[in-house]
């Protein structure tokens, strides 16, 4: 990137991670947590892998946390796309369209 992003995504980006870190945490009994971002100049792609337990079931995507996750997504204009459990953990992707967001 060239630049920093606008105050409120970067914060919003951040809330994001932090609420994903704390459902591990509180959650899933996971001793690792794996978090990348790709960018390619039109869209931030952020993907949070854990080894917990992973959803257990479609009531666990209607928690809060996830809850907050989802509107903080629909406020940069970006999507949220929760993995179905594989018995692998749990793995969200979440992508955010920056182009017409201006650098700082």
């Amino acid at each position: 990137m060239e630049g920093r992003l606008p105050y409120f995504a970067e914060l919003n980006i951040f809330r994001m991670i932090q609420e994903l870190v704390n459902n591990t945490l509180k959650h899933s009994g996971a001793t690792e947590i794996h978090l990348s971002f790709i960018n390619d100049n039109k869209t931030i792609s952020l993907r949070y892998h854990d080894n917990g337990k992973g959803l257990l079931n479609e009531n666990e995507k209607k928690g809060m946390g996830l809850s907050n996750i989802n509107t903080r997504a629909e406020h940069l204009h970006g999507k949220v796309q929760i993995k179905e459990n594989t018995g692998d953990g749990f793995e969200a992707v979440i992508t955010i369209p920056i182009d017409g967001f201006q650098y700082l």
